[in-house]
């Protein structure tokens, strides 16, 4: 996405979400129930709540038109000699000259996807990365961030894997993402500044990768993706583990955030997948809305998302 085309894609968006559906108040009470039924720690409630106070609509509709805006670029790198692509968003005062230091969220896309779906400005199945952040962040209503959006549609899985045994798309993320990335990036490098974030597909990255990595990533979001119900009991036998360590909790700067739609054909899997995780004691953040599988759904998780990420650097275990 061009930094010249801010505004259009800023109009895109908001005639997108604002016909997704009903995605209003009615989800922040929701909201609200789902905090107390996670039981997450008073620091994470309080500032997810927080976050949340404006309608979604109404908090879009009054994003300001003329702000300050990042820019968006696709840059190639090598892993075990392939190159690869990933793109890239910095913030609007972001300088190579700079020292100032930034945290990090990884946003993955979804299946038949690559790494130009986030930051694309195409009102079907593009994400508008970077016109929601620069609207946001000239609200004040997040942290100044910089994203980053790999390819991972050639390693990506469904099945989970066992904590400790890296699958490819860990390997990608240990051996090239992170340090490429830290290497030719001002970011700040450790747990507390990088989160995780996937639609769909991506989802089961942040599970296999994220959820496995606690030491690297710290804030996991999840938007329409839940073991499917033939893989839910390998993923409670393998993720043993992360579900029944005392520090799983704590290593969770936000409740594992989860959303799916009213109508998305991922929302048994989802609920499902909560409930695991709850009846292990694990903080979970669960919110459904209008909409379906689909990236008006999806801009409208992310934009939710955005705003909960690098607050709180305590943990959620029970205080």
């Amino acid at each position: 996405m061009g930094v010249t085309t801010w505004g259009k894609a800023l109009c895109l968006a908001i005639g997108v979400w604002f016909s997704s559906g009903t995605i209003a108040a009615n989800a922040f009470v929701k909201a609200a129930d789902n905090e107390k039924e996670g039981g997450a720690a008073s620091v994470c409630a309080q500032q997810a709540l927080a976050s949340l106070a404006e309608p979604f609509g109404t908090a879009l509709a009054t994003l300001p038109v003329d702000v300050p805006q990042g820019e968006v670029k696709a840059v190639v790198y090598r892993h075990r000699g392939q190159e690869r692509r990933l793109h890239v968003y910095t913030p609007p005062e972001y300088s190579e000259a700079g020292s100032a230091r930034y945290p990090v969220l990884y946003l993955l896309h979804g299946a038949g996807q690559d790494d130009a779906s986030w930051s694309s400005p195409n009102p079907v199945w593009g994400g508008s990365v970077a016109a929601i952040l620069d609207g946001l962040l000239a609200k004040g209503a997040v942290e100044r961030m910089i994203v980053v959006m790999p390819d991972t549609g050639h390693c990506a899985s469904s099945a989970p894997v066992r904590p400790g045994e890296e699958d490819t798309c860990t390997q990608l993320f240990t051996e090239a993402i992170i340090p490429y990335i830290e290497t030719n990036y001002h970011v700040i490098g450790d747990r507390d500044h990088r989160a995780m974030a996937g639609l769909s597909q991506g989802g089961f990255v942040v599970f296999n990768t994220g959820l496995t990595r606690l030491d690297l990533f710290s804030h996991l979001f999840v938007f329409g993706a839940g073991w499917f119900p033939s893989s839910l009991p390998a993923f409670e036998v393998n993720f043993q583990s992360v579900l029944n360590n005392p520090d799983t909790n704590k290593q969770l700067n936000v409740p594992l955030y989860m959303a799916a739609a009213e109508d998305d054909i991922m929302l048994p899997n989802v609920r499902s997948t909560v409930e695991l995780l709850r009846r292990y004691g694990i903080k979970t953040r669960l919110e459904i809305g209008a909409g379906g599988h689909d990236m008006n759904t999806f801009r409208h998780y992310l934009y939710q998302a955005l705003p909960l990420m690098f607050r709180n650097a305590q943990g959620c275990a029970s205080s």
